[in-house]
């Protein structure tokens, strides 16, 4: 027994520390060089052309940018005439005309390391349409922050799970 009552606290202390690790916030990376810690989600769209491919070939072509995997996590390059401040994400929903008179939705996603979004008030979405196409552009500035929604660790949850271990821990003992 007293391996458990030596050992258990000092495990839930990391376990603790692990669940509570974050990304540099851009507030904290702006005090280091970013070339050194800023990755985002990369990834453009094969073509927006149909030429020589069938609509399902075409669409699934287009879906590896919807909801990328961390394979398409890439660290963001300074150079001269480009400084990344954030992670941006570019969605274009238009209307592809179909045989006679009919229409599909086509969406195409593009993500990319951002010139901006290390200020608070860069960080945002503006959606805009332009001849018969809508456009989400939105910047944010986390490391990876240009993905699919993500889910976060919320306080609630957290609590639950720390009652839910005392609970276990207390059957236990």
């Amino acid at each position: 027994m007293d391996i458990y009552t030596r050992y258990v606290p000092v495990l839930l202390w990391f376990g603790l520390l692990a669940v509570h690790g974050q990304s540099l916030t851009s507030y904290e990376r702006s005090f280091t060089p970013f070339h050194k810690n800023l990755s985002c989600y990369v990834c453009e769209p094969p073509s927006i052309n149909l030429t020589g491919r069938t609509y399902v070939q075409w669409e699934m072509e287009n879906r590896i940018c919807e909801e990328p995997t961390e394979d398409f996590i890439q660290k963001c390059v300074e150079t001269d005439t480009f400084k990344p401040r954030g992670c941006g994400k570019l969605v274009t929903k238009s209307y592809q005309q179909v045989n006679f008179g009919g229409e599909r939705e086509v969406k195409l996603v593009r993500r990319f390391c951002a010139s901006s979004g290390m200020k608070e008030n860069e960080q945002k979405c503006q959606l805009t349409m332009s001849q018969g196409r809508w456009t989400e552009m939105c910047v944010c500035g986390g490391n990876a922050c240009n993905h699919a929604d993500n889910p976060t660790l919320t306080v609630p949850l957290l609590l639950v799970l720390l009652v839910s271990l005392r609970g276990c821990l207390e059957a236990l003992f």
